[in-house]
């Protein structure tokens, strides 16, 4: 008897692996295609004597004293460890930290020096690609970006030398 439960075991096992497969070769069922769906949609008919309306001239955004464009502009509060190039980064993205005399710009006299500024201060950071795209934006972001860069000659903070390169390159692009 002893000898029949290890054979009887093994013969349970081999009807086990022979159902188990053969249930296994169902086939899945074909994908349907769903029939595309078709919208209709009135349309519109321009007639030659119709005038379409005009766009608004760019010239009503919003400007500060200085000249740039501040409409849609965002706003930042200084916490303690932020520097104006790391806000700059956040806001304008990673390669473009020196663009942080806009930010200095929009502030209006927040902040004196760009190495020093103060938690629970309140900053304007503006729309870079406005500014960017507009003339007279750059007109002056051209003049005050040069000044930024001319308050790093002699300074001996890290970085110092690299941040007035690279603010005056930026100054020379307007």
């Amino acid at each position: 008897m002893k000898k029949l439960i290890p054979l009887l075991m093994l013969f349970i096992a081999a009807v086990l692996v022979l159902s188990c497969a053969s249930g296994a070769q169902t086939t899945a069922p074909e994908p349907v295609e769903p029939e595309p769906v078709v919208q209709e949609t009135e349309t519109e008919t321009q007639t030659e004597n119709e005038i379409p309306e005009p766009v608004p001239p760019k010239q009503d955004l919003k400007r500060d004293k200085t000249g740039i464009i501040i409409e849609g502009a965002a706003r930042h509060k200084i916490r303690n460890g932020d520097t104006l190039s790391n806000i700059a980064k956040k806001q304008y993205g990673n390669e473009n930290g020196y663009y942080f005399p806009l930010i200095l710009m929009a502030s209006e006299n927040a902040i004196r020096d760009p190495d020093i500024i103060v938690p629970n201060g309140n900053l304007v950071i503006p729309d870079l690609k406005a500014n960017l795209n507009d003339s007279e934006a750059r007109s002056k972001m051209k003049t005050f970006f040069a000044d930024v860069a001319e308050s790093y000659n002699g300074k001996s903070t890290p970085g110092a030398a690299k941040m007035r390169t690279e603010i005056n390159r930026l100054s020379r692009s307007f």
